[in-house]
């Protein structure tokens, strides 16, 4: 009966159990299901993350204060496209990111990139809102492959999160020299110090920079 109570909402209560750090009852309900991938599992609802760390301003050298969905210009994520690994990546959750990687997804380029809106023909992120007469409105973002492809990392980033950063960037051999580039700006951006440490420690950063040819190793931070 309480395994049935779970399942009626099972995306809300996933993202639930994520919150809670509830590897168990994770681990017991989607054998249950038979769950082949967590990559389906969605809201089916509108909820909204607030952005972390700095940027995303009018200034972008201001940290951003925690923000809720009720204030005048507010910036947050969209997240009723999101999958489970990004919800626990958000929630700082290294655990059950592993257990869901490494059991429930197949593609984890796909398991960690940018979902779009809910129109799937444009993507939201992260959402302003400013006041008007009417209500809200928001600014529409475009953000280019690197960004797409990097979210799940620039969310490890902004929570400057040393296990699941490490993690991310040390997982398989998915990433390139523009995925580098792209994940040093954002370390940086941060200012976050053991992210560097990190980033150039690791295997795959040695992979890229040696798979570079030589007269671009010299320019490669430039």
């Amino acid at each position: 009966m309480e395994m049935q109570h779970h399942l009626k909402n099972l995306a809300d209560n996933i993202v639930n159990w994520i919150k809670a750090n509830d590897l168990m009852t994770l681990s017991k309900i989607l054998p249950y299901l038979s769950v082949k991938s967590v990559m389906w599992i969605k809201l089916n609802h509108e909820m909204r993350l607030k952005v972390r760390g700095i940027g995303y301003d009018n200034d972008p050298g201001t940290p951003r204060t925690l923000v809720t969905n009720d204030e005048q210009d507010s910036v947050s994520y969209e997240c009723a496209f999101w999958n489970p690994v990004l919800f626990g990546i958000y929630f700082k959750r290294l655990d059950i990111v592993k257990f869901l990687i490494e059991n429930y997804v197949k593609n984890f380029v796909m398991a960690i990139r940018l979902p779009p809106g809910e129109t799937f023909t444009e993507y939201i992120k992260p959402e302003r809102y400013q006041m008007e007469e009417n209500g809200k409105y928001t600014y529409e973002y475009y953000p280019g492959d690197q960004e797409i492809e990097c979210f799940g990392l620039e969310l490890s980033i902004r929570n400057k999160d040393p296990h699941l950063f490490a993690y991310l960037w040390n997982y398989g051999s998915v990433w390139e020299d523009r995925h580098f580039a792209y994940v040093f700006d954002k370390v940086i951006e941060q200012q976050w110090d053991e992210g560097l440490k990190i980033l150039f420690k690791a295997k795959i950063s040695h992979m890229i920079y040696y798979a570079l040819p030589p007269e671009e190793r010299e320019n490669f931070l430039s």
